[in-house]
Order: structure tokens, then C-alpha cells, then sequence
């Protein structure tokens, strides 16, 4: 009779067969006949565990990656090892597996950590992205135009200002006059 680590397993007798990573004991029974005695031989089969893989993409490039806000980072995990945790700066973001998301203006690690498994090791990539601040948008318009202008005595001024990014402050000759900010303002 055959047996692996206590479970009778006469029928696999001669054919192969895949075990998972681990440590089995063979042992293999005879009860013996008129002519020999009884007897058992027994050995140990180690299987060891393959490597493990994992993938992590940022933008679909495999590397680190630079960036202006506002742009978007994808974040890609997978492995065909085992379940794979995603983690940004150290906190699990799995839920953001390969969607993308928006980041403030700064330095990000990525890491991409595969489960061990009975099968297989663990295995962890990082990769870091950088984003940079993106460009401000900022306008001046007086009198509704984008430039400097000429007006005659006793002539108005309006001086409009906006921004995409940051607050907004207008000055004239050195003193701040943004509660100006698109009034029509008459100039002595």
C-alpha cells in the first residue's frame, strides 16, 4: 500500500503527479506473504516554493514617471501568483487598481506587494511618480482687454483678474487694490 503523508494514494501509484509547495512523506506498506516478512520504506518530498511574480504599471510604463498637475496617474497591479495589494505612499489603495486618479503637486511611492501563497513567494515592486505644479492660468483683462491701454482724463479703469490656480491680488503702482477687482474705478 501507498501512502502520502497518511492518506492511502494506491491508485496514483506509477502516474505523476503536481504537488502544492510543501512536505510529504512517502511511505510505501507490504504486509508481507509466507516467504518475506512485513516491511515499509519511507521518504520525505520537499517541494519548495517557485518565485513569485508581479507586474505594476504607472501609465502603463513600467518605470517611474513625471507629470503636471492636473494630470492623472493609473496605477496597474497584477500577478498570476497570487492576490496583490497596491499601495501609495504605504496605504492600501487596491480599490484604485487601474483607475485613474488625480494627485496633488508632489512625490508619490507606489508599491505592489503579491500574496504569498502555498505555491508561490511573495514578490513587491515600487515605482515613484512625481507630479509637478502644473502651469496658473492668470489673466488680466483692463477694460476688458489683455494688454496695457491708454485711456484720456478723466478716464475708468477696470482692472479683472482671475486665476485657475491660487488666489487672485491686483496692485497698482505698489498698493493692493484687488477689492477692485472688476469695478469700473475712476483715476485721478
Amino acid at each position: 500500500t501507498l501512502y502520502r503523508s497518511g492518506q492511502d494514494i494506491s491508485s496514483e501509484s506509477g502516474k505523476d503527479i503536481t504537488l502544492g509547495g510543501g512536505q510529504y512523506n512517502y511511505t510505501v506498506v507490504s504486509s508481507g506473504n509466507q516467504n518475506y516478512t512485513a516491511a515499509s520504506v519511507s521518504y520525505l518530498v520537499n517541494v519548495t516554493k517557485a518565485d513569485g511574480s508581479v507586474s505594476l504599471l504607472l501609465n502603463n510604463s513600467a518605470s517611474d514617471i513625471v507629470y503636471a498637475y492636473p494630470g492623472q496617474v493609473n496605477a496597474s497591479a497584477f500577478s498570476s501568483t497570487g492576490p496583490v495589494t497596491l499601495l501609495r505612499d504605504g496605504l492600501d489603495v487596491s480599490w484604485q487598481n487601474s483607475v485613474f486618479v488625480r494627485l496633488a503637486a508632489g512625490y508619490y511611492n507606489y508599491t505592489v506587494v503579491a500574496a504569498i501563497t502555498q505555491n508561490y513567494t511573495g514578490a513587491v515592486s515600487s515605482y515613484f511618480v512625481n507630479v509637478t505644479k502644473g502651469f496658473n492660468a492668470l489673466t488680466l483683462l483692463l477694460n476688458g482687454t489683455s494688454g496695457g491701454i491708454t485711456t484720456t482724463y478723466p478716464g475708468s479703469v477696470n482692472a479683472s483678474a482671475r486665476s485657475i490656480g491660487g488666489n487672485v491680488y491686483i496692485f497698482r503702482d505698489g498698493i493692493d487694490v484687488t477689492n477692485e477687482n472688476a469695478q469700473k474705478i475712476y483715476l485721478a
